[in-house]
């Protein structure tokens, strides 16, 4: 039995609606310091990215579902090795290790199904926008079986009290601060690595290290992630000489700027080339003028398509690099 593609839709919605409404009363305090991060990288890539918020649910409930395999998989090893969770080395190691590939295997598998099915790859801002997307849900989960864990503060690049990175938490050490940059944020930042890294792997002049671009952020989430769970452990403070979390954030600004910055070049450039596209949105622009519907009925269909417009010049943007065919005049 077969159910219609609007029923297949909506029953996962109901299925989302649902976990999100399970983790938001189980933890309600730190499912809003994820959604919030969350809702600011996706006004971030809101004009660069080539995924829809549809597609960007389902990596939540991929990071979610993942979360729940990588749960069952961990108490089925135990029982199978006797190994103790408690020993440094699975603290400071294995844990680290296993959660940051858990993170973006999605992101992964998301890319390599939309390269078989429509020769296509993602551009930086998506890649970033479903990286945070699957580690939030997998961060709201893992929270939610938090008990009496509290942090005197939260750090990065802030405006008042509004904090970019609102999962950014630390603690004090010997007075100094030391903490995470939270798993969505880490996850981002190894995403846009890979998108990046596809980007300058393009570019002659960069031809023989593009690979840094995707390594860097990987070896450096892990570095920090696995030395906070050796403080956790034995209460080592070798994250301490490497700025103790602190730096994470700017370097994570660093990676958004040149990811958003190449998607909207490289969308700009594309969009002067292709008198095609510029004649869709002129369609598109004129909707609202040629409808009898109701105004608000209207004006939705007219930001649903012109959103949809908009990823797709993004997504003919990178696949084409910004060098569209003058042909197709």
């Amino acid at each position: 039995m077969t159910f219609p593609k609007q029923i297949r839709m909506w029953l996962f919605y109901a299925l989302v609606f649902v976990s999100a409404l399970i983790l938001m009363f189980d933890e309600p305090h730190y499912f809003w310091i994820e959604l919030q991060f969350a809702l600011f990288i996706w006004i971030a890539t809101a004009l660069t990215r080539s995924a829809s918020t549809r597609l960007g649910t389902a990596a939540w409930a991929g990071g979610v579902g993942f979360s729940i395999l990588l749960l069952l998989l961990y108490g089925n090893l135990l029982k199978l090795t006797g190994v103790n969770p408690d020993s440094v080395w699975m603290a400071s190691l294995f844990f680290p290790v296993a959660e940051e590939i858990v993170k973006i295997l999605p992101v992964i598998l998301f890319a390599l199904y939309f390269w078989r099915k429509r020769k296509m790859t993602f551009n930086p801002s998506t890649f970033l926008f479903l990286g945070i997307m699957v580690a939030v849900g997998f961060s709201m989960l893992e929270k939610s079986y938090w008990e009496n864990i509290s942090f005197p503060f939260t750090y990065g690049p802030h405006l008042g009290n509004f904090y970019f990175f609102s999962d950014a938490l630390g603690i004090y050490v010997k007075s100094k601060p030391l903490g995470f940059i939270g798993h969505g944020a880490a996850t981002g930042l190894i995403a846009m690595g890979i998108g990046l890294g596809l980007y300058f792997r393009k570019i002659k002049a960069f031809r023989s290290f593009w690979w840094l671009f995707l390594l860097f952020p990987a070896l450096w989430i892990l570095l920090e992630h696995c030395l906070l769970n050796l403080y956790y452990a034995n209460g080592s403070t070798a994250l301490l000489f490497f700025g103790g979390g602190q730096f994470t954030p700017w370097i994570f600004l660093l990676f958004l700027a040149a990811t958003v910055g190449i998607d909207l070049a490289a969308a700009v450039r594309t969009w002067k080339l292709s008198p095609r596209l510029q004649e869709r949105y002129r369609l598109i622009r004129a909707y609202p003028q040629h409808q009898n519907k109701r105004k608000r009925k209207v004006h939705w269909t007219w930001l649903r398509l012109a959103a949809e417009q908009l990823r797709f010049l993004n997504l003919v943007a990178w696949n084409t690099r910004g060098q569209t065919e003058k042909k197709e005049e």
